[in-house]
């Protein structure tokens, strides 16, 4: 409930009800971690009752598509911004503008991190976000070329409303590898930090080996500051092995090859409490 203040006078009131969660997590291990999630709400709560529905990402359209039409929606959803939109439009997502603004006014910490719609960052809007304790970033979404200027204006809104530059984050889809490498270029240009996602279709396929080197340039900011795209690509794709070395005191030191390793290159490291060498 985004609006509703009631919950501050009724702390200690057991919880109780009913509530539809739709979703299009198939993978194993995101279905037994939403499911394990609910388990425990409803061990500490046992008024509630929460029903899960899974949709693959080719049905879920749908599904909502005539939920719409019928009135049978849940109380809670995963979406796409694409699809949020239309929610919105519809009148199908509530506003949560009470709640954001009274967390801001409240010590709670926060992390949106399925990213934000850039597209809904108004002057107001950046200035209600920017008195929120936020964990570390301020998640938006860059999905296509064509949110670029979205996502400046968001930035210019937030940079002015006092929220710092250096909380400035974007998920970037992957799917054309030139276009995104266009894409993460402009956002670091314009001073948003970019993180690489490689696309799955709705088969749950895996993304191409070239979509994921991709993912690792990008996200990995020793080599996405250091090196670009094409010398990585070019001279840093031949990684063959990684020299993984662990130390005394359960204190981990990892050296990875970023070409082509050979015994030959490793000379030696000293560890602050004992040496090691080799080849």
């Amino acid at each position: 409930g985004g609006d509703n203040d009631d919950s501050q006078n009724n702390e200690n009131t057991p919880l109780e009800g009913e509530i539809t969660f739709w979703h299009s997590f198939t993978q194993g291990p995101r279905l037994e971690t939403l499911q394990a999630a609910a388990d425990a709400f409803m061990k500490d709560n046992p008024g509630v009752k929460i029903n899960i529905e899974t949709f693959s990402w080719a049905d879920f359209y749908t599904k909502w598509t005539t939920g719409l039409a019928s009135g049978n929606v849940p109380d809670m959803s995963t979406a796409q911004i694409g699809q949020a939109v239309e929610m919105m439009n519809a009148g199908a997502i509530r506003p949560m503008d009470g709640l954001i603004d009274r967390m801001g006014r409240e010590a709670v910490w926060v992390d949106f991190n399925q990213g934000l719609d850039a597209r809904q960052i108004t002057p107001e809007t950046a200035r209600m976000l920017a008195r929120l304790h936020w964990i570390r970033f301020v998640r938006l979404a860059c999905d296509t070329s064509e949110m670029l200027p979205v996502i400046q204006r968001a930035a210019a809104y937030l940079k002015e409303a006092g929220v710092p530059p250096s909380r400035f984050w974007a998920y970037a889809l992957v799917r054309d590898v030139k276009e995104a490498h266009r894409r993460v270029l402009a956002l670091r240009e314009m001073g948003v930090e970019p993180y690489a996602q490689p696309y799955r279709d709705y088969n749950g396929n895996e993304p191409t080996a070239e979509q994921q080197a991709f993912a690792r340039w990008v996200n990995r900011k020793e080599l996405f500051k250091s090196c670009t795209w094409e010398d990585f690509k070019n001279k840093h794709l031949k990684i063959k092995r990684g020299l993984y070395c662990w130390f005394g005191r359960n204190r981990p030191l990892f050296l990875f090859a970023e070409r082509e390793l050979k015994w030959e290159n490793i000379l030696c490291m000293t560890h602050p409490w004992r040496g090691w060498s080799g080849k």
